[in-house]
């Protein structure tokens, strides 16, 4: 497989960057997903089986950011992506029930099957925000010194159309990924 990327810097001023790149990228199943296991419901009539014939997700990345360092070792940062996925890995139940000669066996006929299977292509973007800050170059008392504080939020929009085993296609939000998030916190270096 052959996964070009190509990224560039630039520097405003010594304290103020812009940064630009495009990769290509795989994302290959969990082993979990593949090795061979299957979960049966009998009052329900469901199985529930991993799929050992996944194949890796695929994608294009593109992702834009502005940075700027401060003066007292800390960073405030700025970025905007995009990804685009074709393959990607999501969680089906066929419409229709197994037959005779499924692959499960004879005791599962008419039983409703769930599985990881790839299909369709998705979108993924969003923004990103970050601080973080050391504090050592302020004037504190001396054991608040090698504290730091940081703060990031990611914003995402997702949207993906499926293939589910039927051949039935159809769109909406990508499992797996949460449209808001963030974090805030104190580090300490000794």
């Amino acid at each position: 497989n052959f996964f070009p990327s190509i990224n560039f810097k630039y520097q405003f001023r010594p304290d103020f960057l812009a940064r630009a790149s495009y990769a290509e990228s795989i994302g290959r199943p969990e082993i979990g997903s593949i090795r061979p296991t299957l979960t049966s419901n009998v009052t329900n009539e469901t199985l529930t089986a991993n799929n050992p014939n996944l194949k890796p997700q695929r994608a294009r990345n593109i992702d834009l950011s502005l940075e700027y360092y401060l003066t007292s070792a800390g960073l405030v940062s700025v970025g905007a992506f995009r990804k685009d996925l074709r393959d990607f890995i999501f969680r089906a139940t066929s419409p229709v029930r197994l037959e005779s000669g499924n692959p499960y066996g004879e005791e599962y006929i008419g039983y409703n099957l769930t599985t990881d299977i790839n299909g369709g292509k998705a979108w993924v973007r969003g923004l990103e925000f970050a601080y973080q800050q050391q504090l050592s170059n302020m004037k504190l008392p001396g054991f608040l010194r090698p504290l730091g504080v940081f703060a990031n939020y990611t914003w995402l929009q997702t949207q993906g159309n499926y293939t589910d085993p039927s051949g039935v296609s159809s769109s909406g939000a990508v499992e797996g990924f949460t449209p808001r998030s963030g974090n805030i916190g104190v580090s300490y270096i000794a």
